[in-house]
C-alpha cells in the first residue's frame, strides 16, 4: 500500500488563504510504503517532519463540545484536517458524522476508526507482550507512540521490542511491472515476518545516504546522483521516505523515515 501525502508551508506565505482548493498549495510530499494503508498512513505522516502533523492520544480525549467544534472546523478543508479528524475520532465522532463533515469515503473513515481501536488496545493491556507490541507496529504506531499510550519512555518501549527480536524487515516493489527482471527495486521497511527473497544485497561496502526534507526535492536529487567513490556502493535510506525514481545509479533505494523506530 502506497500513501503520498502533501505537505504545506503556509507559515511562509503570509497572507495566503490556508484554504484547500483545486489549486496547488503544497511545497511537496512524502511517500510512505506499508502492508497496509494504516501503516502507510502513519510512515507518511511522520515523515512530513512538521510540528502537529502526527496522530497522537495525548491528554484526555475531546469533549463532547470540543468534539463538535472539530467537526465543524473539518467542514473547510486544511493542512489540518487529518489530526483534527483523528482527534473527533478520539472524541467518540461517528462515520456518519465524519462522512458528513468532510464527504471522505467512508473506507478511509473506518481505518481512522481502526487506528483508534488499536491504539485504545495498546493503552488498555496489562503488559506491553509481544502480540500487542506487534499489533501496533503493523499498523504503523512508532515507539514514541506507543510510549505516549502506555506512560512509558521511548527507551523502554525500544529495549522490550528488541528483547521480542521484534525487528523490522525489508520487501521489495518491482519498479519494472515484471515486463523484465528489475535491477533497481525500491525497498520498504515493515514489521512483517520475513525479509522478501527479491531483496537484493550489494556486495562491498555501504554509505547510507540520508535524503533532506520533503519540501526541499532538488537538494534530494542533487545527493543521490553524486558519484560513487572507491567503489562504494551506496544503499540508500531516504530521510522522509521518498526517493526520486529518474536516479538510476544505484542497485538499492530504501523508502523509510529514519527513525530510530526503524532499527
Amino acid at each position: 500500500m502506497v500513501v503520498k501525502v502533501p505537505r504545506f508551508a503556509f507559515e511562509k506565505f503570509r497572507g495566503a488563504d490556508p484554504r484547500l482548493t483545486t489549486t496547488m498549495k503544497s511545497v511537496g510530499e512524502a511517500m510512505a510504503i506499508g502492508r497496509s494503508y494504516t501503516e502507510a498512513l502513519q510512515k507518511a505522516m511522520r515523515s512530513l517532519d512538521k510540528k502537529g502533523t502526527v496522530f497522537h492520544w495525548d491528554g484526555p480525549a475531546p469533549t463532547a463540545q470540543q468534539t463538535a467544534e472539530l467537526l465543524e472546523s473539518m467542514t473547510t478543508p486544511s493542512e489540518h484536517r487529518l489530526v483534527d479528524l483523528q482527534q473527533a475520532v478520539r472524541g467518540g465522532a461517528t462515520i456518519e458524522q465524519l462522512h458528513e463533515a468532510t464527504r471522505i469515503d467512508p473506507w478511509f473513515l473506518d481505518q481512522m476508526l481502526l487506528l483508534q481501536e488499536v491504539a485504545q488496545e495498546v493503552k488498555d493491556s496489562a503488559a506491553l507482550t509481544p502480540e500487542i507490541l506487534a499489533l501496533a507496529k503493523r499498523h504503523g504506531f512508532s515507539d514514541v507512540q506507543v510510549a505516549a499510550l502506555r506512560g512509558i519512555s521511548e527507551d523502554t518501549v525500544r529495549e522490550v521490542r528488541h528483547a521480542f527480536d521484534l525487528r523490522p524487515v525489508y520487501k521489495t516493489v518491482d519498479t519494472c511491472a515484471a515486463e523484465f527482471a528489475s535491477r533497481t527495486p525500491y525497498l520498504y521497511s515493515s514489521y512483517d515476518l520475513e525479509t522478501e527473497g527479491g531483496a537484493p544485497r550489494a556486495r562491498g561496502r555501504h554509505h547510507p545516504g540520508l535524503g533532506p526534507q520533503p519540501h526541499r526535492p532538488g537538494h534530494r536529487v542533487r545527493l543521490l546522483l553524486r558519484p560513487r567513490r572507491h567503489g562504494a556502493v551506496r544503499a540508500l535510506r531516504d530521510r522522509h521516505g521518498q526517493l526520486q525514481p529518474r536516479d538510476r545509479l544505484h542497485r538499492l533505494r530504501h523508502l523509510r523515515p529514519a527513525l530510530l523506530s526503524n532499527r
